[in-house]
């Protein structure tokens, strides 16, 4: 139970298709990725990830949002099974072997090579700050175009230095060209929290307004209508000129 009120689960906050072991403590996600034992040269260092990946998973133990990762992962190629393959089996298609039609999908249940690559691409999501679900809808997409693959990518060819250049210039524009916001609500200032990720999410919020012809109008969404930024931050990272026309 969380002791915000109103605060929503993450399982809620994601779905629940496919997405395995939601919502545990941290103490059973610790034991469930020590009994994997992942070879520690695969390993990233997590708390630097922590302050760079986006921040609705800023919250999440690492093991979940890698549970998390892998839902979108599985979704990416169930819907590119659809329109590639068949529309009909597409969507109970799965990646992985060993699992029942439409059961959820445990990636420290896959082999060995396939955990590893799932939790190192995760991680690398997470070092470029991207969103999960542009990311693997991104990979899926990009492999199948170039022909670099005849078949869908396999987690370990999910962070090829060539997809990630593309990837990176493709998730710049989509934040260019629409206001991307994290769903997590601790990041509304009517929830109250306050700390290192409200900042840091404030901070890129105003690089995001800056980024418009017109800040103001974003500026006036998320300083009066959707409230995300405060009139001192806003003032900080977007400027006076710019809050003065809309408070």
């Amino acid at each position: 139970m969380t002791a915000l009120k109103g605060l929503m689960t993450n399982a809620e906050r994601f779905g629940e298709e496919h997405y395995c072991n939601a919502d545990l403590s941290a103490a059973e996600y610790d034991a469930m990725f020590l009994q994997a034992e992942i070879n520690s040269k695969h390993l990233y260092n997590e708390s630097a990830l922590m302050k760079k990946k986006w921040f609705d998973y800023r919250y999440m133990h690492f093991v979940e949002a890698t549970y998390l990762f892998t839902k979108y992962y599985i979704q990416a190629y169930k819907n590119m099974k659809t329109k590639t393959f068949d529309f009909q089996r597409g969507p109970h298609m799965s990646p992985f072997k060993g699992f029942k039609k439409d059961e959820p999908q445990d990636f420290l249940k896959i082999s060995d090579r396939e955990t590893v690559g799932m939790y190192r691409a995760r991680c690398v999501a997470d070092k470029l700050g991207i969103n999960y679900e542009f990311y693997n809808d991104f990979a899926v997409k990009w492999c199948i175009e170039t022909m670099i693959w005849k078949r869908s990518p396999r987690p370990s060819q999910l962070y090829s230095k060539p997809l990630l250049e593309d990837m990176v210039e493709a998730w710049r524009e989509r934040c260019d060209t629409s206001m991307q916001i994290p769903d997590d609500e601790r990041y509304e200032l009517s929830m109250g929290v306050q700390g290192e990720n409200q900042e840091d999410f404030q901070e890129w919020l105003g690089g995001q307004m800056l980024n418009r012809v017109h800040p103001e109008i974003s500026l006036n969404t998320y300083m009066n209508i959707r409230p995300m930024i405060t009139k001192e931050n806003a003032i900080k990272h977007v400027g006076q000129q710019h809050v003065d026309k809309v408070i």
